[in-house]
């Protein structure tokens, strides 16, 4: 059941970022790091910075998965996605 689990939430996690990479053009003025000084900036061109969507969307779907299949860790894993939320955001 676990192994469905992983399936099933790195699959859906895949699905978003590559509906994010196909729509790039879409939500680029919005998503993309233009800024090209300070300190960290070591990207020459605009960089995407939703990745973080995909990782937090493939939390959520092992969440929800694993309450369906009422398999234990489930509410650990709420832990990590609920002390994840000010990162994410």
């Amino acid at each position: 059941m676990l192994l469905l689990v992983f399936l099933l939430s790195t699959c859906g996690s895949w699905l978003l970022v590559w509906g994010l990479i196909r729509t790039q053009s879409w939500h680029a003025a919005y998503s993309m790091d233009r800024a090209a000084t300070g300190p960290q900036k070591f990207h020459h061109l605009p960089t995407p910075r939703v990745g973080g969507v995909a990782v937090m969307a493939g939390l959520l779907m092992a969440f929800a998965s694993m309450t369906v299949f009422r398999l234990p860790g489930a509410m650990d894993l709420l832990a990590l996605i609920v002390a994840g939320i000010p990162v994410f955001l």
